[in-house]
């Protein structure tokens, strides 16, 4: 009986905490990887809202393998394995982020997801995100309700 208890309580410790980290692997060899490039200010719960709630659904049930992240760094190395980027950040980019999005957006080799936080005029340094990607941006919004 004991053993069962234990048994029931790491069951439910694993299952709650799946995916709590706001990656979603898929075992389908072919998934669709989706890289989703949350982080900014206060005004979001990024993390719970892009990293769990939206990675649950992008995830499709398994269908698609979603990796969620916030730092800058590791978003270099996982666009050249992503086939779908959804940036939901308003932090600044890393450079070679920057350069990597327009090279395989341009190459058609990544499909660009654009998240309210990150339609946004967020960085000056880059102009031609704003222009070329986003086509257009806002600099504020009504109070929210």
């Amino acid at each position: 009986m004991k053993n069962g208890v234990i048994l029931l309580m790491l069951f439910s410790i694993i299952i709650s905490s799946w995916a709590q980290d706001g990656n979603y692997p898929s075992k389908k060899k072919n998934a669709l990887k989706v890289t989703i490039k949350g982080g900014g200010g206060s005004s979001h719960d990024f993390f719970q809202l892009f990293g769990i709630a939206d990675g649950k659904i992008l995830s499709n049930k398994g269908r698609n393998s979603v990796k969620y992240t916030e730092d800058s760094n590791e978003l270099v190395g996982l666009i050249d394995e992503s086939d779908v980027l959804m940036l939901t950040n308003n932090r600044p980019l890393d450079h070679n982020a920057k350069i990597k999005i327009f090279e395989h957006v341009n190459a058609g080799n990544l499909t660009l997801l654009i998240n309210h936080p990150s339609t946004w005029y967020n960085w000056e340094d880059w102009p031609e995100y704003n222009k070329q990607l986003v086509g257009g941006g806002a600099r504020s919004h009504e109070k929210l309700q």
